[in-house]
């Protein structure tokens, strides 16, 4: 069997303890990437250090053009209001 290599794309705060995560309304990322890694290890969180300046969409947005996603599968955006695919 073939196991897709998947990356989650989130602010690296999304992936932090569950205490951070609710008082930041991250619980549903936090949760989510909590329980793909329980069922399957090859899910790998892919955390963006947020720039306050440009703030959290533009500063993953960003990232993910530097970022080299050939050797993953399936590419998932955690944002929940993502304004670009």
């Amino acid at each position: 069997m073939i196991v897709p290599k998947v990356a989650l794309v989130e602010a690296d705060t999304s992936f932090k303890s569950y205490r951070y995560a609710k008082s930041n309304f991250y619980v549903y990322t936090y949760y989510l990437y909590k329980n793909l890694i329980k069922l399957d290890k090859s899910v790998e969180p892919l955390g963006t250090k947020v720039n306050p300046w440009l703030g959290k969409g533009f500063s993953i947005l960003l990232d993910s053009f530097a970022r080299d996603f050939s050797k993953y599968d399936i590419v998932h955006n955690l944002d929940l209001n993502p304004f670009f695919l």
